[in-house]
């Protein structure tokens, strides 16, 4: 699954014992935009505040707290303002981002957990509330405790969806980001699903 509640609701109201995994790329990807959205609204912030006359200000959402190692990096010579701000942004998500690489990478979810208690310390608060709201409910679908016992995890990239991704890349192929009668889809789609059933088949076999 790739974040899709709505159909992973669906495939585990008809199979309630259906055991769900997210693609690590999607996640990541979320967590990213996330991150990066969220700088950028503070670091407006602060530029805005910086050229009113007043700074009587309400704060309605949780505030980014940059993390001293963004904090004490100094600008390198001839670096913009700009370039300096890229560059921290960027070292900023990639620490959140290393962080639940290697919380994900926890042999048991207790592990986990015990590790994410020491951790979230030391992230950004709005990130944190973030991860709790939208993911830590779901982590089963993540962690490495959940997917290693069959053989999906890869120990770079995460869950692989190289499957997956083919098929996706294979069906906008065929129909060229064109619209296709029902008829004419589903005929494609039956030509399709059974090259995989006896692919699956072929390896039971």
């Amino acid at each position: 699954m790739d974040g899709e509640w709505a159909l992973q609701n669906a495939f585990t109201d008809v199979f309630p014992g259906l055991e769900t995994l997210r693609w690590h790329n999607h996640f990541y990807k979320d967590i990213k935009k996330c991150l990066r959205e969220n700088l950028n609204r503070l670091h407006q912030g602060v530029t805005n505040r910086a050229q009113e006359p007043s700074p009587a200000i309400t704060v309605t959402t949780t505030p980014f707290v940059l993390p001293e190692l963004i904090t004490n990096q100094l600008p390198s010579s001839n670096e913009s303002p700009n370039d300096l701000y890229r560059r921290l942004k960027d070292l900023f998500v990639k620490q959140h981002l290393d962080d639940v690489c290697n919380l994900l990478r926890g042999v048991t979810k207790i592990e986990f957990m015990n590790e994410y208690q020491k951790k979230k310390v030391e992230w950004a608060p709005a990130f944190t509330a973030y991860w709790e709201r939208w993911h830590l409910s779901h982590i089963d679908c993540f962690g490495t405790w959940t997917n290693r016992p069959y053989g999906l995890f890869d120990e770079i990239s995460g869950i692989t969806n190289n499957p997956v991704e083919s098929i996706n890349a294979v069906l906008k192929k065929w129909i060229s980001w064109k619209q296709l009668t029902t008829d004419k889809l589903v005929q494609m789609l039956y030509l399709f699903l059974g090259y995989y059933c006896n692919e699956i088949k072929r390896g039971l076999s």
